[in-house]
């Protein structure tokens, strides 16, 4: 079977001898199960009390339209290294999502950036169904931008998101493990 995600917090499923998924869920839940030892794999069952975060992917059907990709823009000229160094990138944790009033698309992001707590704001309120979603999660940011003004709000940096550009539904440029908050991209 195709898989195409893992579980949400649980290790990777495998395959056990009997050709059934097993994880390893977490060591309270596992706690809670007479006879089971903590570390040791277990077939997904009804002591599961995660849902897996993926479906088997299910073979492709015939005569089936394939949904179209977006149209990925070529890319922009080149410019000189010494430009791309003068833009400082840093990683910074999203405390704080709250709703600026009598603005239709703008939220406030209070950042920590290590070197300093910044405010940050972002056209998101209508591209996400809860902004809130994102506070605590780690994301990039350009920190020596000039302060702007933005629906009477300064914003004092600007977070780097994937797909706005391309007309996708945007998502956050994330570490792929929790690192310091201003530790520098590049």
């Amino acid at each position: 079977t195709a898989w195409n995600a893992g579980f949400s917090r649980h290790s990777p499923p495998k395959a056990g001898g009997d050709g059934d998924l097993i994880c390893r869920d977490d060591a309270a839940a596992r706690a809670n199960a007479p006879g089971v030892a903590a570390n040791r794999p277990r077939p997904c069952g009804p002591l599961c009390r995660l849902k897996p975060a993926f479906q088997a992917v299910p073979p492709p059907r015939t005569g089936t339209i394939p949904t179209p990709m977006p149209t990925i823009a070529p890319p922009k000229p080149q410019i000189p290294f010494e430009d791309l160094t003068r833009i400082d990138i840093r990683v910074g944790t999203i405390v704080e999502v709250s709703d600026i009033p009598n603005s239709r698309k703008l939220v406030r992001l209070k950042v920590d950036l290590g070197f300093a707590i910044r405010t940050v704001v972002v056209g998101m309120k209508q591209e996400r169904q809860n902004p809130r979603e994102i506070e605590g999660l780690q994301a990039l940011f350009v920190v020596n931008l000039p302060p702007r003004k933005m629906a009477s709000v300064l914003s004092e940096a600007m977070l780097f998101d994937l797909g706005y550009s391309d007309g996708i539904p945007p998502a956050l440029a994330i570490p792929e493990r929790p690192i310091p908050n201003g530790t520098r991209a590049g």
